[in-house]
């Protein structure tokens, strides 16, 4: 076992909070990262095992991919800023594009059951650390809308999930809704 200097622990797990930072590691970017990892791969193992013919929407596959990477680049170089004046405005509208990535991506899939919820909480935990009291609970309501929408519009087209809507709405959304309160 490699002996790491205290002051080495020290420095990266500096207490001085910032948002979306623990110590001084960037964790909202890295999950940013592999959000994007996890869009890319997903349709990747998909295309291999299915082939193109249910390749999914491949226009909305590529924007979704494309706006998840522009995105996490943007805010490598440029983060946000929690000290600007605009910092509620510019969350917000890294939070709305948020939300509508995962929207597209999650509808690509073509699966009312995906795991793909799971990335809304990028928005949820950005919106925690970047805004106040007020403007969360719109980006949960606003999460919340996104993810009816997604299940109304799969519940109609997954027949492989064969579920009525009172049960989609039932097993999937208010699952969902009660493991994004906790």
């Amino acid at each position: 076992m490699i002996p790491f200097p205290e002051s080495w622990l020290q420095n990266l797990l500096d207490d001085s909070r910032q948002p979306g930072h623990i110590g001084r590691i960037p964790y909202l970017l890295i999950l940013r990262w592999f959000i994007l990892l996890g869009i890319v791969l997903r349709f990747i193992l998909d295309w291999f095992k299915y082939g193109v013919r249910t390749f999914g929407q491949p226009v909305a596959i590529a924007l979704s991919t494309a706006g998840a990477l522009i995105l996490a680049l943007w805010l490598t170089f440029r983060p946000l800023n929690p000290q600007a004046s605009s910092i509620t405005r510019k969350a917000s509208v890294v939070i709305m594009l948020d939300i509508a990535i995962v929207y597209v991506a999650y509808l690509s899939t073509g699966n009312l059951q995906s795991d793909f919820f799971l990335f809304f909480f990028l928005p949820l935990i950005s919106a925690t650390e970047y805004l106040p009291d007020p403007v969360i609970v719109l980006a949960f309501f606003t999460t919340s809308a996104a993810s009816f929408g997604l299940i109304y519009r799969l519940q109609i087209s997954d027949k492989s999930a064969n579920m009525s809507m009172p049960e989609a709405l039932l097993k999937v959304f208010l699952g969902r809704e009660f493991l994004f309160w906790d």
